[in-house]
């Protein structure tokens, strides 16, 4: 769904979340960081931001 539409972040999101429980933490953060490194103006930032901040505590 992330290739038909790319601009959408509850895409990204969920992908970087089934990711993450499915145990894949660097795939679900390299997700992430690289839909948020791609656009500023992402309207949910604060949400990915804390998806992130959750998967990157889990790594360590």
């Amino acid at each position: 769904m992330t290739a038909i539409a790319p601009d959408r972040s509850e895409l990204w999101w969920e992908t970087a979340h089934l990711h993450g429980q499915l145990g894949n933490l660097k795939t679900a953060i390299a997700t992430l960081e690289g839909f948020l490194a791609e656009d500023d103006s992402v309207g949910d930032r604060g949400q990915l931001e804390e998806l992130l901040r959750h998967l990157r505590s889990r790594v360590n």
